[in-house]
């Protein structure tokens, strides 16, 4: 199962470690920098602090295409180069070649085909449907 667990203080980290214990794949939003990078060190799953104050955000699902600037990057080197703004989280990631979509992490390369849920406080807008590839939706 995958699951989405908001805040990870004295509730949310014990839902963490039970979630991640049985097997789930886990995110967490932790508004507090510090506690997200604690909590995600001690347990195998995302915890980020992006996102966690935005409010009105949109999840979206998107399929990577062929040579996008994103594709064959991992999450930090698009953070790195700019290629998605603070308010884009990565949800999860499905391949074909995976049973079950991937929890992403910093070193998790985004491929071609693959498809991603995307938590962003813009939507999805042009801005940044151009970066997986979707040309489309620009406006002419």
């Amino acid at each position: 199962m995958y699951i989405i667990i908001v805040g990870a203080g004295d509730i949310g980290t014990p839902l963490i470690d039970i979630a991640t214990r049985s097997g789930n794949e886990v995110v967490g939003i932790e508004k507090n920098e510090q506690r997200a990078d604690a909590v995600a060190s001690e347990y195998e799953c995302l915890v980020t602090s992006a996102g966690a104050t935005l409010k009105n955000t949109e999840i979206f699902e998107i399929t990577v295409t062929r040579g996008p600037p994103i594709a064959g990057k991992t999450l930090t080197d698009a953070g790195e180069e700019g290629l998605l703004s603070d308010g884009v989280l990565m949800v999860a990631i499905g391949r074909e070649s995976e049973d079950r979509p991937l929890t992403p992490r910093r070193n998790t390369r985004i491929c071609a085909n693959g498809l991603l849920s995307v938590d962003s406080a813009s939507g999805a807008d042009p801005e940044i449907t151009d970066t997986f590839g979707h040309y489309e939706n620009r406006a002419v």
